[in-house]
């Protein structure tokens, strides 16, 4: 029998850095692209390896996203470099799919930051309403995958809130408090200054979403689908469970600083009933767990660098 095949857009990202290891424990045969080996801006490129390719799975991870905190540049620069890499290159493999691999399925992680803040709970249905480049790109993508829907390909989207692991690229507020709690662990005193400590963000663990993801491809029809721990938490609180972790007073490593901050996400609380309902999801870690879990796989790295044995930490 031959095996499946699948690829990962987005390859050597946190996302597609599970995904890969997913897939590979499911024998699975695998593209992975990465910004190094393909370009995914080349419409001819793509449709001729969905025409030969013919992957079951296309799981498009590839992103452009600055964070709150990076410093402000042009807004209609953002947009165009967003919509890039967010919008214009899933559109081409959808296009592709449609006309040479229409078996194929296509899942695209879309966020979170397409809403508002709100007091409301948000779900699905919920009227997106973004406020910066990348949830902007994002909705953008959506919509084209609706018109794609339409015209007979599979193609959902998962709704993504905050997640993390220990492939979280440093630029993300979660890596950089991991990072911060770890040196402090190793005797750094150096301070990190972040923007807002009161704010509220949903996060899970990253590893939880995968097999969630693949199972979204497996329902009978496509679908927008949130993906979210259900619950939020302040920034602080992540914080406190780091530095909880390692035997240290947060107080004398963090500082606060306003001002840096050059847009405010706001608070989103998330259903995630359909998630619950229709494929029997729960996230699988508490979010103490996960913020213990990244620091000390933090420090297991850090020790195996230097040749050290590890075992689990124990203050």
């Amino acid at each position: 029998m031959r095996k499946r095949r699948a690829v990962i857009v987005g390859s050597e990202g946190q996302d597609g850095t599970l995904m890969h290891q997913y897939l590979l424990v499911k024998k699975y045969d695998l593209f992975l692209i990465n910004r190094n080996n393909f370009d995914i801006s080349d419409k001819n490129e793509i449709s001729k390896l969905m025409k030969s390719y013919k992957p079951h799975e296309v799981f498009f991870f590839a992103a452009l996203h600055k964070s709150s905190q990076d410093t402000a540049s042009n807004f209609s620069e953002e947009i165009v470099d967003s919509i890039n890499i967010n919008s214009f290159s899933p559109i081409f493999f959808l296009e592709a799919i449609l006309q040479f691999s229409l078996s194929t399925r296509f899942f695209y992680a879309s966020s979170t930051l397409i809403f508002s803040a709100s007091e409301n709970l948000i779900n699905e249905a919920s009227t997106p309403d973004p406020s910066d480049s990348y949830g902007i790109s994002k909705l953008v993508t959506m919509q084209a995958i609706k018109s794609y829907r339409e015209k007979g390909v599979f193609a959902s989207c998962g709704i993504l809130s905050n997640h993390e692991s220990k492939y979280r690229n440093i630029k993300f507020l979660s890596k950089k408090i991991v990072t911060k709690a770890v040196d402090a662990y190793f005797g750094d005193t150096q301070k990190l200054v972040i923007g807002d400590m009161s704010s509220y963000v949903d996060w899970s663990y990253a590893p939880d979403f995968i097999d969630l993801i693949h199972d979204i491809l497996l329902q009978e029809a496509p679908g927008d689908f949130i993906l979210a721990s259900g619950e939020i938490k302040q920034v602080k609180d992540f914080i406190k469970v780091a530095f909880n972790e390692v035997g240290l007073d947060y107080n004398d490593y963090i500082e606060e600083d306003k001002s840096i901050i050059k847009r405010s996400n706001g608070t989103r609380k998330f259903d995630i009933s359909k998630v619950q309902e229709l494929l029997n999801w729960k996230p699988r870690h508490s979010f103490d767990e996960m913020v213990k879990k990244l620091v000390n796989d933090e420090i297991r790295v850090r020790k195996s660098r230097a040749g050290v044995s590890w075992t689990k930490l124990v203050i």
